[in-house]
């Protein structure tokens, strides 16, 4: 079994739900990126015992209205603080750059009260988020969700924190090198699903490119992302065992 470690899944209508979680094949993980999206992710994980994190995400921040005590009543039941970060590629003026760096900076200090990692969305904007890191001292783990950056900048992040690069279903130049320069222990998969792919079930096509990339058996990469995902958001194993079976008479 796979694990897509962010999807939207509460952007999809019930009886999709119910499917995914009948075949058995995919364990999600719920990524909140606004406070509707966060409520949801929350509903979900009460209904069917699926693992969420909450954020903002940085193009969300710019656009719509949002309170951090919304955020903070899930933190006891969520597995990271996320999707959060700083995204250039939508915030073009001063005024909205300024905006994702000061909303950042709170989940900053959010991560480190509650003791949770950070899922982070970055675009755009790799030397301007490792200088935050830096500057405000973060100690949790990241994971950098859908990462699209230079073996530099994987080399900067990976040699001043505890990081994982999510690695999504696009194929691209730098993804590629990246892959092939850090060792599997550095790796996970995703959808970020409907946005990037369509469901998590897609899920397999970052499996396959990792292994092709690596020349490993996808099986293989499959079972040590899995591994890498459990340690990460420090999932019980004991749960994911019964996921498939709990669900598939709901």
């Amino acid at each position: 079994m796979a694990i897509d470690v962010h999807c939207h899944l509460q952007d999809f209508d019930e009886s999709y739900i119910k499917s995914l979680l009948k075949q058995k094949s995919v364990y999600p993980i719920i990524s909140g990126y606004s406070e509707s999206s966060n409520k949801r992710a929350y509903e979900l994980h009460k209904k069917y015992s699926i693992p969420f994190y909450v954020g903002i995400a940085p193009q969300v921040v710019i656009n719509e209205n949002f309170s951090f005590s919304s955020i903070k009543k899930f933190l006891d039941d969520a597995v990271a603080i996320g999707e959060v970060g700083l995204d250039y590629k939508w915030a073009k003026t001063d005024e909205e750059r300024k905006k994702q760096k000061d909303a950042f900076i709170k989940f900053l200090d959010l991560a480190h009260t509650f003791k949770l990692p950070l899922v982070i969305h970055c675009r755009n904007a790799y030397t301007e988020l490792i200088e935050l890191l830096k500057e405000y001292g973060n100690k949790q783990p990241i994971l950098m969700h859908s990462f699209f950056g230079t073996t530099l900048h994987a080399t900067l992040l990976s040699s001043n924190w505890k990081v994982l690069f999510s690695i999504n279903t696009l194929k691209t130049k730098d993804k590629k090198a990246v892959i092939r320069r850090f060792g599997i222990n550095f790796f996970v998969t995703e959808t970020d699903c409907p946005y990037i792919d369509k469901n998590p079930e897609m899920v397999y096509k970052s499996i396959s490119m990792i292994s092709e990339e690596k020349n490993m058996d996808e099986r293989k990469v499959e079972e040590l992302t899995m591994k890498n995902a459990i340690e990460f958001f420090k999932l019980e194993k004991e749960k994911i065992k019964d996921y498939c079976i709990n669900n598939a008479s709901s």
